[in-house]
């Protein structure tokens, strides 16, 4: 069995959604530099194999672009507290969604602590406003 698809180029980014009193918020993009020749594992767990361009280098209208496709799609799958959707910034067919992640990791090295640091959140904050929104959920 084989499986085949298309190679997409462009510039990897990452868009984070975070549940906050006020709603769904779209967490600033972070643009993935990989020093590898792929985005691989390597390049993703290892400290200094990606540089982390935030906000990235995107003008506003390809910005706002990438957090309307994720916040699109975070509801349409009726997602919950937190995910990270990850595209691909096509040079002539815009972004391109590769994937969604919806139990995105919260390490030194991961994306949603450091898009939440951008927009002001500090991890202990972070986590303690998943808490609270995974707790509503359960009531």
């Amino acid at each position: 069995t084989y499986f085949i698809e298309e190679q997409i180029t462009g510039k990897e980014v990452t868009v984070g959604l975070l549940e906050l009193p006020g709603g769904l918020t779209p967490l600033p993009v972070l643009e993935l530099r990989s020093r590898n020749e792929f985005y691989d594992y390597d390049a993703k767990y290892s400290a200094g194999k990606t540089d982390f361009i935030l906000p990235a280098e995107l003008d506003s209208s390809t910005t706002k672009q990438c957090q309307r496709i994720g916040a699109q799609l975070y509801e349409s799958l009726n997602c919950k507290t937190v995910a990270r959707i990850d595209i691909i910034i096509h040079p002539s067919r815009g972004p391109m969604i590769l994937e969604i992640n919806t139990i995105p990791g919260l390490t030194d090295l991961s994306d949603i602590p450091a898009q939440a640091k951008e927009s002001g959140i500090q991890y202990d904050d972070l986590i303690h406003i998943m808490m609270q929104t995974a707790q509503c959920e359960t009531d």
